[in-house]
């Protein structure tokens, strides 16, 4: 049987999951369109002898065959060599839970990755985090946390880092985290040194920006609510809202992910969707104690969360409730109840509909 044509769905189920080892059974459906045509394509590619399911331990995934892979290989070798040959976890998979669902996690941000139309495949980005990587004229590109091991033995100072791999931005190096269905949780120490070998590479290879962000994928917008919640709490991750990354965004792991990821890495259509925002409120005040985007007409302290933030957001909900005020959060509408349940009463929510958005803004 022959390869899927590139450009298909079919190839880039296969595609994924040579990158990714095993892909979850449950992310095929957003990859390929829908879930009647997901059952059709691992049909299709399961009786050509290219996919095999494994399921073990309650975790349903897809495995390549050793045909598939032969037939990868021989079609790009450039591309598939370095997750197909060797004993990678990506070429010999371990049965361990644990192995297996890191390997669903990386997935995920593939996904989103591939379906926000960034460069993720090693053929379409440079050598990771070299000096072209990491300048304004080079693609916006991912690069998983294997990949970052390439860059040297330096790379052992963060070994327990629980990132699923880097963003190579034009804001500079962007950590990626995902935390799934669960609540998230870090080696503090170990993320603290991977931000700062991210910081000092991006100055060593010259860049005008060596600022560190952070990014948490999650499968449900209600872990954004949990997690703001727990943020007022003794148990709050400090990594997060501490001495971590800043910004660090909160992104779900679905169709809205692929799109804000899009507008994320975009900086002139930031730029726009911010001009846009603007309009109908007054400027900030500089040096205010609350941090703000905008004022209201009758002067209350305006945060745009479209694109969730959590330590801005996290500081905004403090200090509305520190000093008594009211404040406003611009947000889309998937988002309120998340908000709303975390920010108290002291907030209300100026909502923008996202259908609307994507229709009108990222279609331009």
């Amino acid at each position: 049987m022959q390869l899927p044509t590139p450009g298909t769905r079919a190839y880039d189920l296969l595609a994924l999951t040579a990158l990714s080892g095993e892909y979850p059974a449950s992310s095929v459906s957003r990859l390929v369109g829908s879930t009647a045509y997901a059952e059709k394509v691992v049909t299709r590619l399961k009786a050509d002898g290219f996919l095999r399911t494994v399921y073990r331990d309650r975790l349903r995934g897809y495995r390549l065959t050793a045909a598939a892979k032969h037939r990868l290989l021989a079609s790009d070798s450039r591309r598939f060599a370095f997750y197909l040959t060797g004993s990678t976890d990506t070429n010999r998979v371990k049965s361990e839970a644990i192995r297996r669902l890191r390997l669903h996690r990386v997935a995920q941000v593939y996904t989103v990755v591939h379906k926000a139309g960034i460069a993720l495949f090693r053929d379409e980005k440079p050598c990771p985090f070299s000096s072209a990587s990491l300048h304004h004229y080079a693609p916006t590109a991912f690069y998983s946390s294997r990949e970052v091991k390439e860059i040297g033995v330096e790379t052992v100072k963060i070994r327990g880092s629980r990132m699923v791999g880097v963003l190579s931005a034009p804001g500079g190096p962007c950590l990626c985290y995902n935390c799934a269905g669960n609540m998230p949780t870090f080696d503090h120490q170990s993320e603290l040194r991977a931000k700062v070998f991210f910081q000092n590479l991006a100055r060593r290879n010259g860049t005008a920006q060596s600022n560190v962000t952070g990014l948490l994928f999650a499968d449900r917008i209600e872990t954004l609510g949990q997690v703001l919640a727990q943020a007022h709490t003794r148990d709050r991750e400090y990594f997060l809202f501490g001495d971590g990354c800043e910004p660090f965004y909160f992104l779900t792991s679905d169709h809205r992910g692929d799109a804000l990821l899009r507008l994320l890495c975009a900086p002139s259509l930031m730029q726009a969707f911010g001009r846009v925002l603007h309009q109908g409120f007054a400027p900030s005040i500089p040096g205010s104690q609350i941090e703000q985007d905008a004022m209201t007409a009758a002067g209350q302290p305006v945060l745009f969360a479209c694109l969730p933030d959590l330590p801005r957001l996290f500081r905004f909900c403090s200090a509305l409730e520190l000093y008594d005020r009211q404040g406003v959060l611009v947000c889309f509408d998937f988002q309120a109840a998340a908000l709303k349940q975390s920010c108290g009463g002291h907030i209300t929510l100026q909502l923008i509909d996202f259908d609307k958005f994507e229709r009108g803004f990222l279609s331009i």
